[in-house]
């Protein structure tokens, strides 16, 4: 029983809170943006802040956070990320989500991979599901990055890892004698492979921090060497070079005999690099798989809508295109809208932008489609169809098992007004069609601009 509470304990540490009302969670205690606890200012004292909930932030009238209140009470870049975070629109209480899903409900597997992972900021659930998305998008081989992948899993068949599985054999390694191999041994501890390092052009010292785990060691240089070269990093790609051929040529000496200097091992790692060059310089259609073009598919009438309220009767409709922009640096985002008016040739453009914050660039879009409906209803349209290019968008209002915890405030706001109107659907359109809303979001958040001109 003890340890069962153990490991509720440990499930409440992957809990963050969402933020409805702000009337149960401490701003200075609870995690309650982007998983942590926001900075309070230098200028702020902890007898102003012990008591403060973070209804204090918000508006009297619960229209949005409290620009003035935040800005003067954090650190600007937990300002920015509060101001990013989407709110209510009618009063909502707060809750309790579960971090590691998109969705916000905890799962069998994922409160497991969090027990046996751990819950560390640089190391944990969150850096190794960004390294995975980075690693499928990487101009390598794919061989490459099912490798990583099992590597990153333990999954490759170390004599350690064959051992666990109850397979008879000695786990020691039989180049050296010198200890059992497993990852740590193989790729790191072992004078072969130190050798083979040192003498690299990243002359890295692989026996240095040897309390690192694997997975740590891996995912520290992986993350220094992107951030200051870029994903596809020269040294990013000669460190996992190098990393595959210690395994080919470990490999070799087991199921060939075969033996290979340290000297003839970076002519290897060369000669994966080269492979590595000549598949950026023509890349093979049979990586379609692992890197699918960037083209919106083809789907069958219907397929690609949502009907919010109403029967399709053929009546006509008032048609709004809309789009969002989103810089992730600074969470600055811009939408746009407006009433397309094809039927009608005009050299005026009606519609609208708005600047703001969001916290992802699918946000901004979500955020542009909301106010294309409010400003649709406030005009007194009675039928509406809105054009967007984000079918993730369509997925989200038309599944309840697709959820999406950072935004289903939003979502649920629009699904409200869309039952409002007699007629109410949102269609996925080419990127195209959309072009003249997204230069309007991108006005609004680079230029600031923001009017609505609608009747």
């Amino acid at each position: 029983m003890r340890g069962l509470g153990r490991a509720s304990n440990l499930v409440l540490e992957g809990c963050n809170w969402k933020v409805g009302n702000g009337k149960s969670i401490v701003a200075g205690r609870d995690k309650w943006v982007n998983g942590g606890t926001p900075v309070f200012s230098s200028n702020v004292t902890l007898r102003q802040a012990k008591d403060w909930k973070v209804h204090h932030f918000l508006l009297p009238s619960g229209e949005g956070w409290n620009l003035a209140e935040i800005n003067s009470s954090f650190e600007f870049l937990d300002a920015r990320r509060i101001l990013s975070m989407e709110l209510p629109s009618s009063n909502a209480e707060d809750f309790l989500y579960w971090k590691y899903h998109i969705s916000g409900k905890l799962s069998v597997k994922s409160a497991y991979a969090m027990l046996v992972l751990g819950d560390s900021s640089d190391y944990g659930l969150n850096s190794e599901s960004v390294f995975y998305k980075s690693l499928w998008s990487m101009k390598i081989l794919p061989k490459w990055k099912i490798f990583f992948w099992k590597l990153l899993h333990n999954g490759i068949a170390t004599k350690a890892n064959l051992g666990r599985r109850g397979v008879q054999l000695s786990t020691v390694c039989d180049e050296c004698n010198a200890g059992d191999e497993d990852l740590q041994h193989l790729f790191r501890f072992r004078k072969f492979a130190q050798d083979v390092w040192r003498s690299g052009s990243l002359a890295i010292h692989s026996n240095f921090n040897e309390a690192m785990s694997f997975q740590e060691w891996f995912l520290f240089y992986i993350r220094r060497f992107q951030s200051q070269d870029g994903k596809n990093s020269p040294r990013c790609l000669y460190f996992m070079s190098t990393l595959w051929i210690l395994w080919l040529v470990r490999n070799n000496r087991v199921f060939r005999g075969q033996s290979t200097s340290s000297s003839a091992m970076h002519n290897c790692i060369k000669s994966g690099l080269d492979q590595i060059s000549i598949l950026h310089q023509h890349p093979s259609p049979y990586l379609r798989f692992f890197h699918p073009p960037e083209v919106d598919p083809i789907f069958p009438p219907g397929f690609s809508r949502i009907i919010l309220s109403g029967i399709e009767d053929g009546n006509p409709t008032t048609i709004i295109v809309s789009d969002g922009s989103w810089f992730k640096s600074s969470k600055i985002a811009g939408m746009g809208w407006y009433l397309d008016r094809q039927q009608v040739p005009s050299d005026r453009i009606l519609g609208g932008a708005q600047p703001g914050l969001t916290s992802s660039a699918l946000h901004s879009e979500v955020l542009a489609c909301l106010l294309s409906l409010r400003r649709a209803s406030q005009a007194g349209f009675n039928r509406v169809t809105i054009f967007i290019d984000s079918l993730r968008l369509v997925d989200l209002l038309r599944s309840m098992e697709i959820v999406d915890i950072n935004l289903i405030w939003t979502l649920a706001e629009i699904q409200r007004i869309g039952k409002t109107f007699l007629w109410c659907c949102i269609n996925k359109v080419d990127r195209q069609r959309v072009h003249q809303a997204h230069k309007l979001a991108k006005a609004a958040s680079t230029l600031c601009l923001s009017f609505c001109n609608l009747p």
